[in-house]
């Protein structure tokens, strides 16, 4: 009688290699994840930027600027306040945040210590030296127990 078949040892193992495989591959898989949520936390923070950016800009040839929030299109006079604009163009772009549920931006005009992946917005004098300059602060979740580590002002002319 020839039986061919395969050994206990032989199949523990195999069920040890792909085990062995499946541990590193959940460890590559976490870091390329966090990788994926700052990048886009990041990029959430320099698409405000630019967009608050080209609405202060288009204030300086216009009387008004249009947004677009949901759907629903919005008129914004340029005489009212830079903490207005900065909060239209918030909700314009609508970002997720990539670590949590809920918006990437937030309005607090005191509070420059962002959770994890959220970008607070503030337009306050106090904080910023003018209530025309409005300042993001973003922690993208790069660097854990910091408070941020993206802070840019932008200044409506």
């Amino acid at each position: 009688m020839n039986l061919k078949a395969f050994t206990l040892i032989e199949l523990l193992v195999v069920v040890a290699i792909i085990g062995i495989l499946a541990a590193v591959g959940v460890v590559a898989y976490n870091g390329y994840t966090k990788a994926a949520k700052v990048r886009a936390t990041k990029a959430n923070h320099t698409i405000l930027l630019k967009s608050i950016a080209a609405k202060f800009q288009q204030c300086s040839i216009s009387d008004s600027i249009e947004y677009n929030i949901n759907g629903t299109k919005q008129t914004v006079s340029c005489s009212v306040s830079a903490y207005t604009h900065l909060i239209n163009a918030a909700n314009e772009i609508g970002a997720k945040n990539p670590w949590s549920d809920g918006n990437q931006y937030q309005a607090n005009n005191d509070n420059f210590k962002p959770s994890k992946g959220q970008t607070n917005l503030s337009c306050s004098a106090q904080f910023t030296g003018s209530n025309k300059t409005c300042m993001l602060t973003t922690n993208s979740g790069d660097q854990d127990g910091t408070n941020y580590d993206l802070q840019d002002k932008i200044t409506m002319e």
